[in-house]
């Protein structure tokens, strides 16, 4: 009658390793996107020398005094950032007035 009794842990502990490889299978390896991957590898592209430069964001402002900006490679066809060496100053305005009194130099 033990003997009986192992019969069904058994079969049980087969069927659930018969489905590993499945599920293995079926999902993709973490990380494994290819744009994650290039932004993840992302590599510098041409530089272009900057004089007195002013870049103006929503509520943000870059003045590039001078230095040279160099563009990373395209992801999925699109710049996706740059990287700025040089002398420069970043100004933000707060977009709200009740912000002004939160947000102060330092």
């Amino acid at each position: 009658m033990s003997k009986m009794a192992h019969f069904p842990s058994l079969g049980l502990l087969f069927i659930y390793l018969l489905t590993i490889p499945a599920k293995a299978q079926q999902s993709p390896a973490p990380n494994s996107d290819p744009t994650y991957q290039q932004l993840k590898n992302v590599s510098l592209r041409e530089a272009v020398e900057v004089k007195d430069l002013t870049l103006k964001r929503d509520a943000g402002t870059f003045h590039l005094r001078s230095g040279s900006v160099c563009f990373l490679a395209p992801v999925s066809g699109k710049v996706t950032g740059a990287v700025f060496t040089g002398d420069g100053v970043f100004t933000i305005e707060p977009m709200l007035s009740f912000l002004c009194s939160s947000v102060r130099p330092v």
